[in-house]
């Protein structure tokens, strides 16, 4: 349970991160540079940690 919840908070606050940084169209990034900025932020590298944590959760639950 924990798992699951933990999971979708940071998922959540990567991707409401990588919504915000769509800004940085308007200062000329290309998708590439944009892509490439968003990976090496902390904010979105939580979002791996997310879905860890929900493919913990559900691989707990399927063996149940």
């Amino acid at each position: 349970m924990v798992f699951g919840v933990l999971g979708i908070f940071l998922v959540s606050i990567a991707l409401f991160f990588a919504i915000l940084y769509t800004n940085l169209f308007a200062f000329g990034y290309s998708f590439l540079n944009y892509v490439y900025f968003i990976n090496s932020r902390i904010e979105f590298l939580v979002f791996y940690v997310g879905v860890l944590c929900l493919v913990k959760f559900f691989w707990q639950r399927k063996e149940r």
